[in-house]
């Protein structure tokens, strides 16, 4: 987890060009591959630091990069990234208890972020209209439903993000 903070603080004090650089690095192979055993594990915190790493480095990712195996992650983090959007907020059929909704709704956002920055990101452009549109639109669909316990996120600014993700 230290040496995610590390990379997401140096993604966050560093220019558009940084992140490129980390991106070739190949560092987003691990990063990918934390996200999901994380988000498995429901290990919140390091899913989150996993996604922000994830949606500042990949937009900067290109076809043919050094890094082997690069694009190919950010294509499986898409569909982690999806699935994310598609989780029922109901257990064994009863709804979950406010927390968890409530962090559920946060994943849901996060997620929502940042597949809208990787869809910048033009090697991206067919994983995102093939993975992420047939989850995308019933998201938004039940929208306010989702979103009615988690006062902190505004509807209209995911609503946006949506739109912007599929543009």
């Amino acid at each position: 987890v230290s040496g995610l903070r590390l990379s997401l603080a140096i993604c966050h004090s560093g220019n558009i060009d940084l992140c490129g650089e980390l991106s070739q690095s190949g560092m987003l192979v691990p990063v990918g591959d934390i996200l999901q055993r994380a988000l498995a594990s429901s290990e919140y915190y390091t899913f989150s630091v996993a996604v922000s790493i994830v949606k500042r480095c990949g937009q900067c990712t290109v076809v043919g990069s050094t890094a082997s195996g690069t694009v190919e992650t950010l294509k499986s983090v898409i569909r982690t990234l999806s699935c994310v959007l598609s989780l029922s907020e109901k257990e064994h059929d009863s709804t979950m208890d406010p927390q968890r909704l409530e962090e559920l709704s946060l994943l849901k956002f996060e997620s929502l972020v940042s597949l809208e920055a990787l869809s910048a990101n033009d090697a991206l452009q067919s994983s995102i209209a093939s993975t992420v549109l047939p989850t995308l639109v019933p998201f938004l669909q039940h929208l306010e439903y989702w979103y009615s316990s988690a006062e902190a996120i505004d509807q209209e600014q995911v609503m946006l993000i949506g739109l912007k993700t599929i543009q």
